[in-house]
C-alpha cells in the first residue's frame, strides 16, 4: 500500500467527484432536479409497486371457501326459518285433529252437543207413537216436558194402535197435547186429511195439528216428485185448517225442508228436525226444533229404549198461540 504526499493528492483528486456523485436533492437545495415532489412521487410508485407485488391474488381455493360461507350462511337461515314454521304448525295440527275427532264424536252422536244448547230454551216438549209403548205422562211432567205430540195417523188408513190410550192419559197428566199425521207419497193429501180428522176429532184446547214429511222405505234412495209432493201437502194443508181454523205445523228434516219445504209453505209453522247441532242456518223462522232421537228419560216401557225430544222457540206463554181455540 501506498502512503504520502503522491497518494493522498491521487485520493483528493477523485474523492470531490465521488461526492458528487452522492449528492441527494436535500444536500442541493439550491440546484436544479426533478424536485422534492417528482422524487415523492417515484417513491410512492415503487412502494405502490412493491406492495402489490406482495398482497396475494385470490385463488380457487379462496373462492371455493367462500362460496362454502355463504351456503352455510343460506342454509342456516333456511333452517331458522323452517323452525320457526314448526313452532305453530304443531299448534295447528293439534287443533285440526281436535276439530276432526269432535266432529266425529258429534256425527255419530257419542257427544250430544244439541241437550246442552237446548237446556238453554224454557220450554221442552217429547214426540212419541207406539214404539215408546206405555207412557207415564205424569212422570214425563215431573222430568219437565211441557208438551207432548202424539203419533195417530199413517197415510190414508193407518192408525197408531197408541194413539187413544196415550191421548186420554196425557190429558189426564195435565200435559198439553197434540197429534200428529205421518204423510204417505202414496195417498191423496185430501185423503190423508180426511183420515186423520176421523180419527182425532176435535181438537180444542190442543196443539195444532202436524204434518210428519219425510222419507220412509224406497223413497230415501229415490225421491218422489217435487211439484207432486207439494200438491198432495197444500192439500192437505188446506183441508186441516178448513176443518180446526188453523194452519197445520211441517215437521221435516233437513233433505226434505230443501227440496220440498223450502220457499213452498212458508206461511206454514216448521218444526226441524236436526240433532247435530242448532237449526239457525235454515234460513227461516222455525217453532219447534227436534234436537235428539236419543234421550233416555223415565216412565216409558216399548220397544224403543229412547225418545224424542224438542224445544220450543219462544216462552211458555206463547206456546198457547198454538193451540186451538
Amino acid at each position: 500500500m501506498r502512503s504520502g504526499p503522491i497518494a493522498a493528492a491521487r485520493e483528493d483528486r477523485h474523492t470531490p467527484e465521488k461526492k458528487k456523485q452522492e449528492l441527494t436533492c436535500a444536500e442541493r437545495p439550491n440546484r436544479r432536479c426533478k424536485g422534492r415532489k417528482a422524487h415523492a412521487r417515484e417513491e410512492k410508485a415503487r412502494a405502490d409497486v412493491c406492495g402489490a407485488a406482495l398482497t396475494p391474488v385470490p385463488g380457487k381455493a379462496g373462492t371455493r371457501r367462500k362460496e362454502k360461507a355463504r351456503n352455510e350462511e343460506k342454509r342456516m337461515k333456511k333452517k331458522k326459518k323452517q323452525g320457526k314454521k314448526r313452532k305453530w304448525l304443531i299448534p295447528l295440527a293439534v287443533v285440526l285433529l281436535a276439530a276432526v275427532v269432535f266432529s266425529v264424536l258429534v256425527g255419530t252422536k257419542v257427544i250430544r252437543i244439541n241437550t246442552l244448547l237446548a237446556a238453554g230454551y224454557p220450554v221442552h216438549g217429547i214426540d212419541v207413537s207406539h214404539y215408546q209403548g206405555e207412557i207415564d205422562w205424569a212422570a214425563m211432567k215431573q222430568q219437565g216436558m211441557d208438551f207432548a205430540y202424539i203419533k195417530a195417523t199413517e197415510g190414508s188408513a193407518h192408525e197408531d194402535e197408541c194413539f187413544d190410550k196415550n191421548w186420554e192419559q196425557a190429558k189426564a197428566a195435565g200435559m198439553l197435547r197434540g197429534a200428529y199425521h205421518f204423510f204417505s207419497f202414496e195417498s191423496e193429501g185430501k185423503k190423508q186429511a180426511e183420515h186423520f180428522i176421523k180419527k182425532v176429532g176435535d181438537l180444542k184446547g190442543s196443539l195444532i195439528p202436524v204434518i210428519d214429511v219425510e222419507y220412509y222405505g224406497k223413497y230415501v234412495k229415490t225421491p218422489p216428485d217435487v211439484e207432486k209432493v207439494r200438491k198432495e201437502v197444500r192439500d192437505m194443508i188446506d183441508a186441516l185448517e178448513g176443518k180446526y181454523g188453523e194452519k197445520p205445523m211441517i215437521y221435516c228434516t233437513y233433505n226434505v225442508y230443501r227440496k220440498y219445504i223450502e220457499g213452498a209453505f212458508d206461511e206454514v209453522p216448521l218444526w226441524i228436525r236436526n240433532v247435530y247441532y242448532p237449526p239457525e242456518d235454515i234460513g227461516r223462522k222455525w217453532t219447534l226444533w227436534q234436537y235428539t232421537d236419543r234421550a233416555q228419560l223415565d216412565g216409558y216401557q216399548g220397544e224403543e229404549k229412547s225418545i224424542d225430544c224438542n224445544v220450543f222457540q219462544g216462552e211458555k206463554g206463547q206456546l198457547n198461540n198454538y193451540v186451538i181455540q
